[in-house]
Order: C-alpha cells, then sequence, then structure tokens
C-alpha cells in the first residue's frame, strides 16, 4: 500500500489522528523540557526500556489514557535511538 503524498513537496500526508496523537505527545515532551530536555538522547538504553515497561504497567494498572502518551513518547525515543541515531554512526 502506497502513502498518500503531498503535491507541494512529494512527503507523506500526515492522517489527522495521527497528527492529534503527535501534538500531545509534543506537549507531554514540552512539560519535561526545563527539567530533562533531550536527556533521553543520552541516556543508556536500558533506562528507557524500563521507563517504557514502568509506564506499560501504570497505563495496565490504572486504565489511564494519559499513560499512553508517555508510552509512546518512551517508543519514539527509543526507535530514534535505535534506528536515527545508529544510522549517523
Amino acid at each position: 500500500m502506497e502513502h498518500k503524498k503531498s503535491e507541494a513537496n512529494n512527503r507523506p500526508v500526515i492522517r489527522p489522528d495521527i497528527m492529534k496523537f503527535a501534538e500531545q505527545m509534543e506537549a507531554v515532551m514540552s512539560m519535561h523540557d526545563m527539567k530533562k530536555g533531550d536527556s533521553w538522547k543520552e541516556c543508556p538504553l536500558y533506562f528507557l526500556q524500563g521507563k517504557l515497561r514502568e509506564e506499560f504497567l501504570e497505563y495496565s494498572k490504572e486504565n489511564d489514557y494519559h499513560e499512553l502518551l508517555d508510552i509512546a513518547n518512551l517508543c519514539m525515543m527509543l526507535w530514534n535511538r535505535e534506528v536515527v541515531y545508529v544510522k549517523k554512526r
């Protein structure tokens, strides 16, 4: 299945539901900027993996949809560390 592309710049069109979710992820990330900044780019991977497990357990117990944003942000961090930054080496 091929992604829809924008005629203006030939980039994938981001679905509205994904954009809304990404905006909420960014809101959570920006709340922590003063205290944590981009520390996730330098901390050990096992720390991020442990936090992901911790947040998933919190979501499983509390069924609080806000935890899904924490889970998504941790997935983004791990994905970037594993895919984006590894390619730069």
